[in-house]
């Protein structure tokens, strides 16, 4: 038997009748195993390891004794099985702990009360235990504890798996510009916050259209805006903010301090964080990136700062009518998306970059009226796109190059009022898309080359006032889209071609202030929708063609200070929306048609310094609207018709130096002269 282990055994004795005798018992060894006795059973228990004779004695009546003895040995307890409860164990998070009991069971399989097991661990790196079982996660990992008594053992699988309790992103808030990125790092930390060892993390954004976000927390700005980033484990999460500014921000900054810009009529929301798009003359796209930059008439000063380059985005830059001084920066050559350039009337100096040649997306350059010199760029030449070229009202110098015949798509080119010299390029017969050419008041030199009368688009032609020279180019008959020909003041000669007859669309044709000779062709007759027709100031000769009559949308006639003989057509008297009617020092003769008096929307008429005679015709007294009216220098005689006193809104009348032409000496004439500003010639006798 075991120590510590109580048996009961049974004895028996009889006597020889089969009667039953009571018996004692002994052991011969009480410290290895005690005996006690309860009717027939006895109890034996063992009390130490060892061998002992247990002895039952009876005794009958006649005092006679039987003895019976069996030996007993008391075999020590051993541990044999040892159960770890709990049966396994979770730690999840570094640092926490879990307390192990360990049973422990004989051979028996009864469990040995009080027993001594020792705790070990199989891999320390995971866990720790201590000598009460208690266990404590040292790091992720799996490993077993075991509780020992000699060589028995009982082990429990432990794991030691740290689940995210806590998210932390840094840098919590970031900053960055469009198309820069910056890395985002999450930290996982378990319920002790120690970090947990290779996480599963999922990144996501809140507005992919502001930032975006990869699987390794790389974050890429696209347009301005906030943009929360989320890191998340399991259930966990943390997040930072994402500020996207557009790099545009710092050099509208930097424009707006070059420039002046607190004294701006209007500057809502520069300077702040507010988004671009809200600051005032600020556009921007889909990715926030600066498209146009308007800021005209409001008070801009200063110099147009070299950041300026530095938009790429940037299509319309309109900085036209403020007051910026120095002059065009070079870098502006740099914005490659760049459709529209307006610095007109900005007072900018200096001479006009050839840089602005790289900006082959233009469409429209307008740089007129400011202070601009130095000779026209060739590398404007390059401007592919360019519909309109405005340098006019400059002090540009130089002639024009023949580069610009390349612009092919270009409609209005205008370089008036500068001091450019030279011929007028031939090339610019390439540019079939023109529509506006303003070459006027310039040093233009040379011939009108018969190119041009290859720009079939054309409406407006103006050359005047310049020191061209030569003939008229009949070819300028090809121009039937033509509306406006201004070639006045230039040293053009010859004849007047009669192939302007075939413009059939032109209002104006104003020659005024040349050597022009011959005679006026009848061909301008043709001109149906004529308004305006300047010849006066010429060398012309001959008489003036009666079909001008039919002329019918004729506003203004100028045809003074010529050669000009023969009579005045009556057939003048047809244009009935003439305003003006200035045919004075030439040599026409005869007397003035009374159908004069059909002009009824006159307001001046020159008709002085010829050789006119004859009574001045009652029908003038029709001119309701006259203001002005010279009869001065020739031979009229008679007196001024009394339906004169109808012309309330003559302003000026000249009539002296006539033959005997005056006014008749009464109180209605004398006071109805007074009325007029100014007058001169005699009063009759």
């Amino acid at each position: 038997m075991d120590e510590a282990v109580t048996i009961d055994l049974s004895a028996h004795f009889a006597d020889p009748d089969g009667d039953p005798l009571t018996f004692d018992t002994e052991s011969s060894a009480p410290a290895v195993a005690s005996v006690s006795l309860s009717g027939t059973i006895v109890t034996v228990t063992g009390a130490a390891a060892g061998n002992a004779v247990l002895t039952a004695t009876a005794r009958d009546p006649g005092g006679l004794s039987v003895a019976q003895s069996s030996p007993l040995t008391v075999e020590a307890a051993e541990a044999t099985t040892i159960t770890v409860t709990p049966d396994s164990a979770d730690l999840t998070a570094i640092g926490d702990t879990v307390r192990l009991s360990a049973q422990v069971f004989d051979q028996l399989g009864r469990a040995l009360a009080n027993a001594d097991v020792a705790w070990s661990t199989a891999d320390t790196a995971v866990v720790s235990v201590d000598p009460g079982g208690l266990v404590t996660a040292v790091a992720s990992g799996s490993t077993t504890v075991a509780a020992t008594i000699g060589q028995t053992s009982g082990q429990v699988a432990v794991s030691v798996t740290p689940s995210a309790h806590a998210v932390t992103v840094s840098p919590a808030m970031a900053r960055i510009s469009q198309g820069d990125t910056v890395r985002l790092a999450a930290t996982i930390t378990d319920a002790n916050r120690h970090p947990v060892v290779d996480p599963i993390i999922f990144w996501e954004s809140s507005a992919e259209s502001v930032a975006t976000v990869d699987s390794t927390g790389l974050v890429r700005g696209l347009r301005e805006g906030v943009a929360t980033i989320t890191a998340s484990s399991g259930s966990v999460f943390g997040t930072a903010d994402v500020v996207v500014v557009s790099p545009d921000r710092a050099t509208l900054t930097a424009f707006y301090e070059a420039v002046g810009g607190p004294s701006w009529t209007a500057s809502e929301n520069w300077l702040t964080d507010a988004p671009l798009s809200s600051w005032h003359g600020v556009e921007v796209d889909s990715h926030g990136r600066v498209t146009q930059l308007s800021l005209m008439a409001n008070k801009l000063s200063g110099s147009i700062p070299p950041e300026i380059g530095d938009l790429p985005a940037l299509r319309g830059l309109y900085l036209s009518s403020n007051n910026l001084r120095g002059p065009i920066p070079q870098e502006l050559g740099k914005l490659a998306a760049l459709e529209h350039l307006w610095l007109s009337r900005a007072n900018l100096r200096g001479s006009i970059p050839p840089e602005l040649g790289n900006l082959t997306r233009l469409t429209s350059l307008s740089l007129h009226s400011n202070l601009l010199s130095g000779s026209l760029p060739p590398t404007l030449g390059r401007l592919s796109e360019l519909r309109g070229l405005w340098l006019s009202a400059n002090d540009l110098t130089g002639p024009i190059p023949r580069e610009l015949g390349d612009l092919t798509r270009l409609v209005s080119l205008s370089l008036h009022t500068n001091q450019l010299s030279g011929p007028i390029p031939t090339e610019l017969g390439h540019l079939t898309d023109l529509e506006i050419l303003w070459l006027n008041r310039n040093r233009l030199t040379g011939t009108i080359p018969p190119e041009l009368g290859l720009l079939s688009e054309l409406v407006e032609l103006s050359l005047h006032t310049n020191e061209l020279a030569g003939a008229i180019p009949p070819e300028l008959g090809n121009l039937t889209a033509l509306r406006k020909l201004y070639l006045s003041t230039n040293a053009l000669s010859g004849r007047i071609p009669a192939e302007l007859g075939k413009l059939e669309r032109l209002e104006l044709l104003a020659l005024p202030a040349n050597n022009l000779s011959g005679v006026i062709p009848p061909e301008l007759g043709d001109l149906g929708r004529l308004k305006t027709l300047y010849l006066n100031r010429n060398e012309l000769t001959g008489t003036i063609p009666a079909e001008l009559g039919q002329l019918t949308q004729l506003r203004d006639l100028s045809l003074h200070t010529n050669g000009l003989s023969g009579t005045i057509p009556a057939e003048l008297g047809r244009l009935v929306n003439l305003e003006t009617l200035y045919v004075s020092g030439n040599s026409l003769s005869g007397s003035i048609p009374r159908e004069l008096g059909n002009l009824t929307s006159l307001t001046f008429l020159g008709l002085s310094r010829n050789v006119l005679s004859g009574v001045v015709p009652e029908t003038l007294g029709s001119l309701a609207k006259i203001e002005t009216l010279f009869l001065n220098g020739n031979t009229l005689t008679g007196l001024i018709p009394e339906s004169f006193l109808r012309l309330n809104a003559l302003q000026s009348f000249s009539f002296g130096n006539n033959a005997s032409l005056c006014v008749p000496n009464t109180d209605v004439f004398q006071t109805w002269l007074g009325g007029i500003a100014t007058h001169s010639g005699p009063v009759c006798p």
